[in-house]
């Protein structure tokens, strides 16, 4: 219990000397910077992007945000696929 009571403490003192308390970021803006570069390629994952840098597909997106990069995300479906999967399939299609 003064455990916690000692880090309440810890933090109410930084906040009145405005510290900010927090983590250091996994991925700098530099490397946001690249794996946003290493998206645009079709055949890498944001798995993959997130893998190479040693962190998970989460962290990439407050990175993006902090480096003011919008995220890309997966390609918008063409409109011959969006058809293909509104309608029902014909008996010549099965």
């Amino acid at each position: 219990m003064r455990l916690v009571f000692h880090i309440f403490g810890a933090l109410a003192g930084a906040r009145t000397c405005r510290r900010t308390v927090s983590r250091k970021h996994q991925l700098t803006t530099a490397d946001a910077g690249k794996a946003t570069s290493s998206l645009l390629d079709p055949n890498i994952t944001k798995t993959a992007a997130a893998r190479h840098f040693g962190v998970t597909r989460a962290t990439l997106n407050p990175a993006f945000e902090r480096a003011g990069i919008q995220d890309h995300g997966p390609p918008a479906p063409s409109p011959s696929r969006a058809k293909r999967h509104s309608e029902p399939m014909t008996s010549e299609e099965l």
